[in-house]
C-alpha cells in the first residue's frame, strides 16, 4: 500500500468586503482559493478559506476546522499556518495569540493589532507583517480603523505590534533594516524589510513596510480606485514572498 502524500495546510483568512476574494482570485495558479471540502491538491500544500467567520468566531470552531482537515488531507501538523489581510489579518493575529501550538507561522497583511486584542501566546511563533504607510483604512501610525463611515475598532501602529511580537518571541529588539529594489519606479512606492534575528526556537519576525503602500495586497490587484484605498506596491508578490516564510517554518516538538 502507497503512503499518502503528507501535505502543509495554509489557513486563508478573508477580509472585510471581499477584498481577500479578489485578491485571492488575482493570484497565480499555484495559489488557488478554495473552499473546504473543494480543496485540490496543488504541490504539497492545500489552501484552505473559511466559507464564514468574523473575529469573534469561537476559537473552538477554527481549531475543529484545522483537526478535520489534517485527517480528511493528512496535513503535516508541524506545517500549518495562516495567512490573512485586514480583519483577516486581525484574525489571523488572534489564531497567533491563542493557538500558537497549533500553528507554525502566521503571515499579516495591511493589518495591526487591535488594542483590545488580549494576546499571550505559549510559545514562540514566526510571523510576517506587511503594511502600508499611506493606508487609508488601517492606519500606520495606530488609531481608529475606518471604511467609509464605519468605525471598526483601534489598533496599535505597526511598530508597536512588530516590537509585541519581537518581544513575546524574545528576538533580539534592533531589527535588521535593508531597502528592496524598486522594481517598479512608476507605482509610488517603496518596500523596506526589518528582520529582527535571534529569537527564540528558530523563530522570526518580519516586517515589510510598503512605503507610499495603501490598503492593498503587494503584487495584487487595484480592487477599488487609489482615492479610497490608497496604491498597490508593484516592488514584491506578497504571495511568493509569504510562502517562501511558511516554507522554512516548522513548528517544533515541545519537549
Amino acid at each position: 500500500m502507497r503512503n499518502r502524500l503528507t501535505l502543509a495546510l495554509l489557513l486563508g483568512m478573508l477580509a472585510f468586503g471581499g477584498a481577500a476574494c479578489t485578491r485571492m482570485r488575482s493570484a497565480p495558479a499555484d495559489l488557488p482559493i478554495h473552499r473546504m471540502e473543494h480543496a485540490d491538491l496543488e504541490g504539497n500544500y492545500r489552501l484552505i478559506v473559511p466559507a464564514s467567520y468574523d473575529t469573534a468566531t469561537p476559537m473552538a470552531l477554527v481549531l475543529a476546522l484545522v483537526e478535520r482537515l489534517s485527517e480528511d488531507y493528512n496535513v503535516d501538523p508541524a506545517r500549518i499556518y495562516v495567512t490573512g489581510a485586514s480583519n483577516g489579518g486581525m484574525m489571523t493575529q488572534r489564531l497567533a495569540c491563542e493557538a500558537s501550538g497549533v500553528f507554525a507561522a502566521a503571515a499579516v497583511v495591511i493589518a495591526s493589532q487591535p488594542v483590545n486584542l488580549d494576546c499571550l501566546p505559549d510559545r514562540p511563533i514566526s510571523i510576517l507583517f506587511m503594511n502600508g504607510t499611506d493606508d487609508p483604512l488601517m492606519p500606520y501610525e495606530g488609531g481608529q480603523v475606518r471604511f467609509y463611515r464605519q468605525e471598526l475598532g483601534e489598533v496599535l501602529s505597526t511598530q508597536e505590534t512588530v516590537t509585541f511580537w519581537a518581544c513575546v518571541n524574545g528576538c533580539d529588539p534592533a531589527p535588521v533594516t535593508e531597502m528592496l529594489p524598486d522594481l517598479d519606479p512608476e507605482d509610488g512606492t517603496r518596500i523596506r524589510l526589518d528582520a529582527y534575528f535571534g529569537c527564540d526556537q528558530g523563530s522570526r519576525v518580519l516586517l515589510y513596510t510598503m512605503q507610499g503602500g495603501g490598503h492593498t495586497w503587494p503584487g495584487g490587484s487595484q480592487y477599488l480606485p487609489r482615492s479610497v484605498i490608497g496604491r498597490v506596491s508593484r516592488d514584491l508578490k506578497a504571495n511568493a514572498v509569504i510562502w517562501a516564510f511558511f516554507a522554512v517554518s516548522r513548528r517544533e516538538r515541545l519537549q
